[in-house]
């Protein structure tokens, strides 16, 4: 079986403009991945501008 990982993220995202002002709300999510796809959306992650917060193992 293969080990996975959780990852807690914060993303920020755009909403719908309001006059000539964008208001950019903050997107927090959990995922459980396998860890042969850390990398892949750690940098995922990082081109849309946020952060990962937490990363715990799940075990095998």
């Amino acid at each position: 079986m293969a080990r996975t990982i959780s990852i807690t993220a914060c993303v920020p995202r755009r909403t719908k403009s309001v006059g000539a002002s964008r208001e950019i709300q903050n997107v927090y999510f959990t995922k459980r991945i396998s860890f042969d796809q850390f990398t892949p959306e750690y940098q995922r992650i990082h081109r849309q501008g946020g952060t990962i917060l937490n990363v715990q193992c799940m075990g095998s």
